[in-house]
């Protein structure tokens, strides 16, 4: 017998996952540990049984496919001689060894895997199933006590797996047991779903599809029920998605919206299919006056990366007639009626921008003020002062403040001082202070500490006419890598060694060479649909790379995943550990946004020092973004961020090369196509040493640079073979 079933097997330290040998304990212990359970079905030791064990052994080794075991209760299974539980488990949906078949809380099949000698479809089918475990565990305690509604929820969990007979079959199970119980509203329910499921098992046979289709809308016309409405209509919209028609699927999504109670599931999953489709959707109440409420508050699109003309609304008290938008500071729209809504020309590329708003009556007194940033950091800590707006104050005045935590964060306090003075400490939400305002200058500062001992402040000055003067001095700072003939880098260079021409003229830079210098790296990794068979390939390149590049304190890594839409998966951080599960837990999934991506991952770099580089880890599949290559180019060369693009061997080699190969020369990065794993360490430690190795320059613009004006940027150093770095900056 393979050795895979003599103990426990090997993991890696964060915790050790054995296999159990009794079907009924692992189904006891996955039941109270809200878990799913995964039975390897074996037989006799025949010549097949040997391969497939060896197949799971060698899977097993891999760091990725161990940590998504863990999340699972292992059980092995014997098929020869079987009774009991495991004689019914054999019995159902043609079971046979080798498979490995996951398990409700009962024992009811959710679904089978028998590709066992390919390891990528077995980490995929690992990371869907885990995705799944609180619909597959929670369908598995309702059918202990609601039959019909554990066959509708483990149905919707298996037309997600593809399996699409055996959701139609649940999905019909349940209408039968809801009929038999006179639950006809329910009944309906799955009735819309047995169409549904049946438009998705015939989506290549046309005739089919199209009546499966048009039974489905008329039940929906006939439907008793608003909530069943707004189900069937959130299934019309998937299916207009389904055929690539999004103002259909928008349209849909709205009127299920409509229909559906707020609050529920449904509504909830609605507005995040609206969102995905760059729909803005309010989702919270309009504010209403009384503690804890603000007067005014500014919501900007759903999208990561916001460009060209975008919609801004404010969400406003009762009493508010009127809200004037401002860009940087600057009027842009004023909206007279409710819902407070305009369209601004926030320009392209995406760069960080503030839009305010500003709340009168209907006298035109100013009520209060709130300002939402985009194309911003996600993991940032905001403490604002959002009333009084009057720049003149005297007596009794009241403060409000508004501090936004990053995710998972919570404020701890909020600490107010009049100059030097502190005059509150305000412990929870509405952070609000009335004091009398001294007579002449004076100015209020709002520091907000979060619950990790981070602290964020805002400060406004008051009375100030005649006190304050400011001069704004524009720095230009970039990094830059000097190698010779050799490719390796050349050391100890100073300012005089460097040759920089802002459009054409020679400025004096200033050079830092620090080995030290804090070190930010970002890593955007591709999580999207076309990554699926590939996800364990994708997984241990990333993790490669994280455990070459990051070796000290200094050095910080964040993670990105983008399918359609990029998102921060883990904030900036030295902890490998913790990088490391971030990207051992990416689900694949959806279209490809690389290009947004890439905005997106550059956007996470404001307010970062050091020396910094993006790495992006894709297919190169390119199909979902709203921004373009030469978007990207643009910001990059507007960061300043060194970028590298890891195409692993399995990527697409050729498709959007040029395009990639633009923005990363513009940042003095460069294009990995294809390095093998063996390869992989010594590149990624190239990589390294290169952003270690970075010259970071700046000098003080030319007084006549325009703002928003691309400048030409060039950098020799005599005697080097190249200097890589950007190729320009746009003035400020």
């Amino acid at each position: 017998m393979i050795a895979l079933f003599a103990g426990p097997v090997a993991r890696a330290a964060d915790g050790d996952a054995v296999w159990l040998n009794d079907l009924d304990a692992a189904l006891k212990q996955a039941r109270a540990e809200k878990k799913v359970t995964i039975a390897y079905v074996r037989s006799a030791n025949g010549p097949a049984m040997v391969k497939a064990d060896k197949a799971l052994a060698d899977a097993e080794a891999r760091p990725p496919i161990a940590h998504l075991e863990r999340s699972f209760v292992l059980v092995r299974v014997e098929s020869a001689g079987a009774t009991g539980s495991v004689k019914q488990l054999l019995g159902k949906n043609g079971v046979s060894a080798p498979s490995l078949v996951a398990l409700d809380a009962t024992g009811e099949v959710v679904t089978v895997f028998k590709r066992l000698s390919e390891p990528n479809f077995y980490a995929t089918w690992l990371s869907d199933l885990r995705g799944e475990t609180f619909a597959i565990t929670q369908s598995g305690e309702k059918r202990f006590t609601d039959p019909g509604e554990a066959d509708l929820e483990l149905g919707d969990v298996q037309m997600r797996f593809g399996m699409m007979p055996a959701a139609i079959a649940r999905f019909d199970q349940a209408r039968e047991r809801f009929r038999k119980a006179g639950n006809a509203k329910r009944a309906e329910f799955a009735d819309m779903y047995i169409k549904f499921g049946g438009y998705q098992l015939s989506r290549k046979d046309r005739t089919t599809r199209d009546r499966m289709l048009i039974d489905l809308m008329r039940l929906i016309g006939d439907a008793k029920y608003k909530e069943n409405q707004a189900d069937g209509w959130a299934a019309i919209g998937v299916i207009r998605e389904q055929e690539r028609d999004r103002f259909g699927a928008a349209k849909a999504y709205r009127r299920s919206l409509e229909l559906a109670d707020p609050n529920t599931g449904t509504a909830a999953q609605v507005r995040a299919s609206l969102r995905a489709l760059g729909e803005t959707v309010i989702e919270v109440p309009v504010a209403q006056t009384g503690d804890g409420a603000p007067l005014i508050r500014v919501v900007p699109p759903p999208s990561a990366s916001i460009t060209g003309r975008a919609t801004f609304v404010a969400l406003t008290a009762p009493q508010v007639e009127k809200v004037a938008f401002f860009l940087d500071g600057a009027f842009a729209a004023a909206a007279g009626k409710k819902p407070f809504q305009v369209r601004i020309d926030v320009g392209s590329p995406p760069r960080l921008r503030t839009v305010k708003g500003i709340a009168y009556d209907r006298a035109g007194t100013v009520l209060g003020e709130a300002s939402s940033t985009i194309n911003d950091q996600v993991d940032v800590f905001r403490v604002a002062i959002i009333s009084p707006v009057a720049e003149s104050l005297n007596g009794k005045t009241t403060f409000e403040m508004d501090a936004e935590a990053p995710p998972g964060h919570r404020v701890a306090s909020l600490d107010l001082y009049w100059n030097d003075r502190k005059v509150a400490t305000l412990d929870q939400p509405p952070y609000r202070h009335a004091m009398n305002v001294p007579d002449g200058f004076g100015y209020l500062r709002a520091v907000a500490t979060l619950d990790d001992g981070r602290t964020g402040e805002d400060t406004r000055t008051y009375n100030s006419s005649g006190f304050v003067a400011a001069v704004e001095v524009s720095a230009v700072n970039f990094a830059a890598t000097v190698v010779d003939r050799e490719g390796h880098r050349i050391p100890n260079l100073g300012a005089k060694n460097f040759i920089v021409k802002d459009e054409g003229t020679a400025v004096k830079p200033t050079v830092r060479d620090n080995p030290d210098e804090p070190i930010t790296i970002g890593v955007a990794i591709d999580a999207s649909a076309s990554m699926r068979p590939l996800l364990l390939e994708m997984m241990e390149t990333a993790d490669r790379f994280l455990q070459t590049t990051l070796q000290k304190p200094t050095e910080r890594a964040f993670i990105v995943a983008f399918d359609q839409q990029p998102h921060v998966i883990r904030s900036s951080t030295s902890d490998r550990a913790a990088l490391q599960k971030a990207v051992f837990d990416i689900r694949p999934g959806g279209g490809t946004s690389l290009y947004d991506a890439i905005a997106f991952s550059l956007q996470q770099f404001h307010g970062t020092g050091g020396k910094r580089a993006l790495v992006v880890i894709t297919d190169a599949r390119e199909g979902a973004s709203q921004q373009s290559a030469e978007t990207c180019i643009r910001m990059a060369r507007e960061t300043g961020v060194p970028i590298y693009v890891v195409v692993p061997p399995f990527g697409n080699m050729s498709r959007f090369g040029s395009a990639l190969e633009s923005i990363t020369s513009t940042t003095g990065g460069l294009v990995m196509y294809g390095p093998k794993a063996e390869e992989q360490p010594r590149l990624f430690g190239e990589i390294r040493d290169e952003i270690r190795g970075q010259y970071l320059l700046s000098f003080v613009a030319s007084e006549d640079a325009k703002p928003g004006v691309w400048r030409r940027l060039t950098v020799e150093v005599p005697d080097a073979a190249k200097v890589r770095t950007v190729s320009g900056y746009y003035a400020r």
